[in-house]
């Protein structure tokens, strides 16, 4: 049953913004987008909020050997005060540095401390890491902690010169995207996102982005779960979250999440014929099916 309770938690994605002007899954625009909510004397008026809210997130270490996983969140780890005088005269940039052949996506500058942000969406993670935290050091070399994260929305397996920085070294670690924007929504104050500005528009815009990926991402685990109990399907991916799909001559059945429910679809010659929207479990969506096709 928990496949069932987890469809029933799953809202339909609203489509954003974001979306429609097809950002949502680019690295730059999305960085962009949170420099601008990381500094802190923009007009969004949310100060500190967006960088207390990451150094307060629980981390992940990217060398999966490690076992310590989810020890402590960032401040934690590294003994950040989070008080606003740390933050004073803060510093955001993107894509930096200028003149090397690589890019920080997120760079940013407080008082004791530097945090080096990869932003990783969909490409793989095979970033000169080495040279990241060796440009970090010598560029600000009077700052006492330098904190170095890949901010990713799930996990990512490191592969060239990422793989061979992070097995030897432990500096680089994950944060979820998901869960530092939860972490931020639950900081905001009660009524930010109602008060109709631009800025609290944006960022409505932006946290539902955010959910959209998720709910994405666990409709088509759960897809991919059922898909072991049915291996007569083929998994498609797409932009709301894949669908199953049996294919006999002409006649095709296919099966996706939507509504908080299953939906079983009969399809002939590229048109559908029927759709049934059921609430159940595993075990009776391969009942209904084994009506429609002998398993």
């Amino acid at each position: 049953m928990k496949y069932l309770q987890d469809i029933k938690t799953l809202p339909e994605p609203r489509k954003t913004f974001m979306e429609i002007m097809k950002v949502h899954n680019k690295e730059v625009p999305m960085a962009n987008l949170l420099a601008y909510f990381f500094r802190n004397k923009e007009k969004h008026l949310l100060k500190n909020l967006f960088l207390k809210a990451l150094l307060t997130t629980y981390y992940c270490e990217l060398n999966t050997t490690n076992k310590n996983n989810i020890s402590s969140n960032l401040s934690e780890l590294y003994d950040i005060k989070l008080n606003d005088s740390e933050f004073e005269n803060l510093i955001v940039k993107t894509e930096e540095p200028k003149n090397k052949d690589f890019r920080i996506d997120l760079l940013i500058v407080a008082k004791s401390f530097t945090i080096c942000i990869e932003f990783k969406i969909n490409h793989v993670l095979d970033n000169p890491l080495a040279d990241y935290k060796k440009f970090m050091e010598e560029r600000y070399s009077e700052k006492s902690k330098h904190i170095y994260i890949v901010l990713t929305p799930y996990s990512k397996t490191p592969e060239g010169k990422a793989k061979e920085f992070i097995d030897k070294h432990s500096d680089f670690k994950k944060v979820i995207l998901s869960k530092f924007i939860k972490n931020v929504k639950e900081m905001l104050p009660n009524d930010y996102l109602e008060q109709n500005t631009y800025d609290s528009n944006y960022l409505k815009d932006f946290i539902q982005t955010i959910e959209n990926r998720e709910i994405r991402y666990k409709r088509s685990h759960i897809l991919k779960e059922l898909n072991n109990h049915i291996p007569k399907f083929e998994f498609h991916n797409n932009n709301q979250g894949g669908f199953l799909q049996y294919k006999n001559n002409s006649i095709w059945i296919k099966i996706r999440i939507k509504n908080k429910k299953w939906q079983i679809e009969n399809w002939k010659d590229n048109k559908q014929l029927e759709r049934h929207e059921i609430l159940s479990n595993f075990k009776n969506i391969i009942n209904v099916l084994n009506n429609k096709i002998n398993f």
